[in-house]
């Protein structure tokens, strides 16, 4: 279960990862919707607020500084970790209404020094949807080659890992039924 605060973390990093640089905690205007999400009754948000940047300021994941008289939010690259972190959890591929009739298959030969990453990639792609054929092959009917792709990225065995497009595949009458095609 996601904490106010890690929610809360969560928001002004992900704002911050997508460009904007927030200016002056205490005016902040972009942020009216945010801190509503956060009003108690007492009425602390700007103080809930500060008290959350200041944490990640202490976590290293912002930067504060002055500029031109403005105060100035930052994310850093630890702060960027974290957003794909953010991203790798809550991954899911929307399908399409209609199946285009190909099948998207995943390989990967991962090193045995990467078990771990092997292990994650595994059980992402199955809480993902992808079918398991064999222990390093899986099943996917719909477009997923960004997923894929981030995936590999984040973990650091892009490298590893093969897509194959097939417009027929063995068995595929029994992936129909699963996939419910």
């Amino acid at each position: 279960m996601t904490t106010k605060k890690e929610l809360f973390t969560k928001i002004i990093l992900t704002t911050l990862i997508a460009g904007t640089v927030i200016a002056s905690v205490a005016i902040a205007p972009g942020l009216g919707p945010v801190l509503r999400l956060f009003d108690n009754k007492n009425n602390k948000r700007r103080l809930g607020f500060s008290r959350a940047i200041k944490n990640l300021e202490e976590k290293r994941m912002v930067k504060i500084f002055n500029k031109d008289g403005n105060l100035i939010i930052k994310i850093t690259d630890k702060g960027k970790g974290r957003v794909l972190k953010y991203k790798f959890d809550e991954m899911k591929i929307y399908n399409p209404k209609k199946w285009d009739g190909l099948w998207r298959i995943v390989m990967f030969d991962i090193p045995t020094k990467d078990n771990k990453k092997r292990d994650i990639l595994r059980l992402k792609l199955k809480e993902m949807g992808f079918e398991m054929t064999q222990r390093s092959v899986f099943v996917y009917p719909y477009p997923a080659k960004n997923e894929i792709d981030f995936l590999g990225e984040y973990l650091g065995i892009r490298k590893h890992i093969t897509c194959i497009l097939a417009k027929e595949m063995e068995g595929s009458r029994n992936y129909k039924k699963l996939f419910k095609l």
